[in-house]
């Protein structure tokens, strides 16, 4: 280390973590010179000195910049997901706190008003080994519905995303419990309405009613 500062940067939500699990941590984290926080609600007291720096998106990124129509059917026709009606899409690694059997639920809802298509785009952590567990409880819920997509994407798939993005008419973050969720500052800077749930930094992004909706349940 020698005259060198070290800096932690935490990425998730910390607003009430398991006090021993903590404390454990901190063991280790209380080393670094500063630590940078997304929102001050998961900054937890310490000596340590920290900042506050939200995430954010690079517009001119693979996942992120401008794609044509055809560039969208394209990549709409490789997966093999048909653009013959509306579309809710979410865009989440398979976790739990992302909500995902919540998400095909508010899809049921929403079928019996207008006939659409969900795609549930996402991939397994190598960091969370619950991951294929809720890909199989996904699969199981979905099963038997040709208008459910659930796609287990590669981690450099941008090129990929992008495209779902621009081509949903909907984009659902329904997360219980988030540390940031850029997917929704991809999806507002992509012009697409946004439904989100109240939680971490999905608030700070969404202006309730102006930029999208802020929902606490499957039914809002």
């Amino acid at each position: 280390r020698g005259n060198n500062k070290w800096i932690w940067r935490c990425h998730i939500d910390l607003s009430s973590p398991d006090k021993k699990i903590w404390d454990f941590l901190y063991s280790y984290i209380g080393q670094y010179d500063a630590a940078i926080f997304s929102l001050q609600d998961f900054v937890q007291p310490s000596s340590l000195a920290h900042y506050i720096i939200p995430p954010s998106i690079d517009p001119l990124s693979e996942k992120n910049k401008e794609l044509s129509t055809q560039q969208v059917k394209n990549v709409f026709k490789k997966l093999g997901i048909p653009q013959d009606r509306p579309i809710l899409l979410q865009v989440s690694r398979f976790d739990y706190f992302k909500d995902p059997i919540g998400v095909i639920k508010v899809y049921r809802q929403v079928k019996k008003r207008a006939n659409c298509r969900l795609i549930l785009a996402g991939g397994t952590a190598d960091d969370d080994p619950e991951g294929w567990q809720v890909l199989k409880q996904i699969e199981e819920e979905a099963k038997g519905d040709s208008d459910i997509h659930i796609l287990n994407l590669p981690p450099d798939s941008f090129f990929e995303i992008n495209a779902l993005q621009r081509g949903a008419d909907i984009v659902i973050q329904k997360s219980l419990k988030e540390g940031f969720g850029l997917t929704v500052t991809e999806a507002l800077w992509k012009s697409r309405p946004v439904v989100g749930g109240n939680a971490g930094g999905i608030v700070l992004q969404i202006k309730d009613g102006e930029s999208g909706f802020l929902v606490n349940s499957i039914e809002e």
